[in-house]
């Protein structure tokens, strides 16, 4: 049984893959929206390439939609026609461009889902390139874990000055709506460790979108499961900056 459902989510996966060549490859508005069907009739589907009534797709059931049923534009001051009316005009390499990143998002979108539990590693090695302030490309990061899922130690392959350097990263539940990419301190020099029972000899995680915090990581079961708390430096910095401001607690 774990056999097959292995096997069908990687046909599922390398199916996504085959949909983003193709539309990747696409050169025509109407070929965008031949792949757009087919992409519903394989089972790709979420809420943002479905029909909606006063949406992009103004129709009630995308098999049978017809291009007049498919409003582009609202973009870069341009109002919003109808697919065909796009076609042979000036902007239509905008609106082009505006369907088929639309398309391609999406469907990444739903290959995260397949083993990735949601998390999309082009975001992911885009984060990790802006807290390298510039010095390493997103499309040089490789994330080598067939999986991922929150609160898990990943691993991560990069080049920086001509050398390649491999180290880890969590993305860790920061709050309600704050999900945090922590990443060890001395990432860019290769610090990492291979498994998660190892995670304690890295003492400093930090997320770059927050300098001033400082976060501890340690195993939260013997599943791997990780856990993020805030480092103890914090909380010593923090109670000696109250003190200094005559903040009571």
């Amino acid at each position: 049984m774990s056999m097959d459902l292995f096997g069908k989510k990687q046909e599922r996966f390398e199916m996504c893959d085959r949909f983003i060549r193709r539309l990747e490859r696409s050169d025509s508005l109407l070929d965008l929206f031949s792949l757009h069907r087919q992409i519903w009739n394989s089972g790709i589907r979420n809420a943002n390439i479905g029909p909606c009534e006063y949406g992009m797709f103004r129709t009630s059931d995308i098999s049978t939609m017809q291009p007049s049923e498919v409003f582009l534009g609202n973009i870069f001051g341009l109002f919003t026609h109808p697919l065909p009316q796009w076609i042979g005009t000036a902007e239509e390499p905008i609106i082009f461009q505006q369907y088929r990143d639309h398309l391609i998002s999406n469907v990444k979108q739903q290959q995260s889902l397949i083993y990735d539990n949601g998390l999309c590693r082009d975001r992911i090695c885009k984060g990790i390139a802006d807290a390298s302030g510039g010095q390493v490309d997103a499309g040089l990061i490789r994330i080598l874990d067939k999986s991922m899922d929150m609160n898990r130690l990943q691993t991560f392959i990069f080049m920086i000055e001509g050398q390649r350097r491999i180290s880890n990263f969590i993305v860790a539940s920061g709050g309600p709506k704050t999900d945090l990419l922590l990443l060890p301190e001395r990432w860019m020099q290769g610090q990492g460790v291979t498994s998660a029972f190892r995670v304690h000899e890295i003492p400093v995680w930090k997320d770059h979108r927050f300098p001033e915090f400082k976060f501890e990581v340690s195993r939260e079961n013997l599943a791997g499961k990780l856990k993020a708390t805030f480092s103890k430096e914090n909380t010593q910095q923090n109670s000696q900056e109250q003190a200094s401001r005559g903040i009571k607690r």
